[in-house]
C-alpha cells in the first residue's frame, strides 16, 4: 500500500478479528498467522496488508466489537458444549471485554 493512501478494508478488520479470537478463546490468532517483514537492516514491520492500521482504526474496530458481545453472550447455550464449558466461556469473554474496554 502506498504511503498516505489509508487502511484497506482488509486492515482495518484486523483488530476486530484478533480481538474477537482473544475475546472467545480462539487460540489460533497467534503471530503464526500474521504476516510480518524483516527489512535489511534487522527491524521488523507489518507486511503491507497490515500497513495504514492507526490507534484510532484499531479503537473504533474495538468499540464496535465491543458493543455487539452481549448480542453473542446471549446465545452462548445454543452451543453444543456442557453448561461448564459455557460458563468458563461466559467467564472468559466478559473477563476479556473488561481488558479491552479498559
Amino acid at each position: 500500500m502506498a504511503a498516505g493512501t489509508g487502511a484497506s478494508k482488509g486492515e482495518k478488520a484486523l483488530p476486530c478479528r484478533f480481538a474477537f479470537a482473544y475475546l472467545t478463546l480462539n487460540g489460533d490468532a497467534h503471530a503464526k498467522n500474521v504476516s510480518v517483514l524483516r527489512e535489511p537492516d534487522g527491524e521488523w514491520r507489518a507486511a503491507p496488508a497490515y500497513v495504514g492500521l492507526t490507534r484510532k482504526a484499531v479503537g473504533k474496530a474495538l468499540d464496535r466489537l465491543i458493543e455487539r458481545v452481549p448480542t453473542w453472550m446471549d446465545r452462548l447455550e445454543e452451543l453444543p458444549f456442557d453448561e461448564r464449558v459455557i460458563q468458563k466461556l461466559r467467564r472468559a469473554a466478559q473477563y476479556r471485554v473488561e481488558r479491552l474496554s479498559g
